[in-house]
């Protein structure tokens, strides 16, 4: 009898801390710049000079699906207080995934990566001099 219950009450144990992982928000962060190898075909009598200088964070997206699809998700919720910008995201399920896109200034190119299975919502706060959307943000789901 004793040791049944001794064996309940581990896998009970073990229950609630795999619960409690789960329930750990994901937080990311987009990387301060990103540098780019830009090539192109110039035309006669021109050059093509690339610029050293790597280019600067500018916006972070939720896209339901892979970016290259462009299916960028509008936040539900925004609100400024001070120099903090609160943006969120619900994430209802379906059956494209979720990605989180970091954007850069002066190029097309953005940093993606898929968000886990499960998530429900996420918040981006971006906090800066005037709370813009270019303050790089922290985002955190759950």
């Amino acid at each position: 009898m004793h040791r049944l219950l001794r064996l309940s009450l581990i896998s009970l144990s073990l229950g609630l801390m795999s619960l409690a992982a789960q329930a750990a928000p994901l937080v990311l962060s987009c990387p301060a710049t990103l540098t780019v190898a830009d090539s192109a075909q110039a035309p006669a009598g021109w050059e093509a000079v690339p610029s050293a200088q790597p280019h600067a964070f500018h916006n972070v997206s939720l896209f339901s699906g892979h970016p290259r699809e462009m299916a960028s998700l509008v936040p539900d919720k925004q609100s400024r207080s001070g120099k903090q910008l609160v943006s969120t995201w619900s994430l209802p399920g379906g059956s494209q995934p979720y990605w989180l896109a970091c954007g850069y200034a002066q190029t097309t190119l953005q940093l993606a990566q898929r968000l886990p299975a499960g998530l429900s919502r996420c918040t981006a706060t971006h906090t800066g001099p005037a709370a813009s959307l270019q303050a790089k943000p922290e985002v955190r789901c759950e």
